[in-house]
């Protein structure tokens, strides 16, 4: 049907030992299954010689369904501590980001193309979580945890069952001069999140 066909792939087909930013050029390797699959399903694609634009994106939440920002302000309502690995780095990307860029990206017509999609700036997953509590109290949420009661901890001592990389940061620097627009930072996009999640005006 000559079809354009998106797809979205992620940080985790990098093993996250690299020093600096991700590049698209850098070399894959996965440490995990979902790494795995979503390495082999962007090879797939590009061997079908269909038409296509692949995304790696990065740490993607939104305001709808089920994502780490959601579950970590239900869990600091509920809980007086929490904790939260300190050794992960990387860049929350909103969902809205992608949207807005992959419908860029289809009205530009680019097509046989990779792209690192993702936020400025880079934080820990424990920065990241106080920053959410923070927001929550600047918009009068008083939550059960606040951030002096987070325990930080290694990535070895988590309780998660999947392996993730350490380091997560994407470099968009090829989609951005080839779209002419700047990524915004991170935290932009997460106090758009939290006006939308505890219903605060803009």
């Amino acid at each position: 049907n000559n079809s354009l066909f998106i797809h979205y792939s992620t940080d985790y087909v990098f093993d996250g030992k690299n020093n600096n930013s991700y590049l698209e050029t850098d070399l894959e390797n996965p440490i995990n299954v979902y790494g795995k699959s979503k390495l082999e399903g962007e090879n797939v694609i590009k061997e079908s010689k269909c038409r296509y634009i692949i995304f790696r994106t990065s740490w993607v939440y939104s305001d709808i369904g089920k994502n780490f920002p959601k579950t970590i302000l239900d869990l600091a309502s509920k809980k007086d501590k929490l904790k939260i690995v300190m050794d992960q780095i990387g860049s929350p990307t909103s969902a809205d980001l992608v949207s807005d860029i992959t419908e860029i990206c289809i009205e530009k017509n680019y097509i046989n193309s990779l792209y690192h999609l993702a936020s400025r700036g880079k934080t820990t997953r424990l920065d990241f979580v106080k920053y959410l509590i923070n927001g929550a109290n600047i918009r009068g949420k008083n939550l059960k945890c606040t951030v002096d009661n987070l325990e930080p901890v290694l990535s070895k001592d988590s309780n998660s069952s999947a392996r993730r990389p350490k380091n997560s940061i994407l470099n968009c620097s090829k989609l951005e001069n080839e779209i002419g627009i700047k990524m915004p930072r991170w935290q932009e996009n997460v106090d758009l999140f939290l006006n939308k999640y505890f219903g605060v005006a803009k």
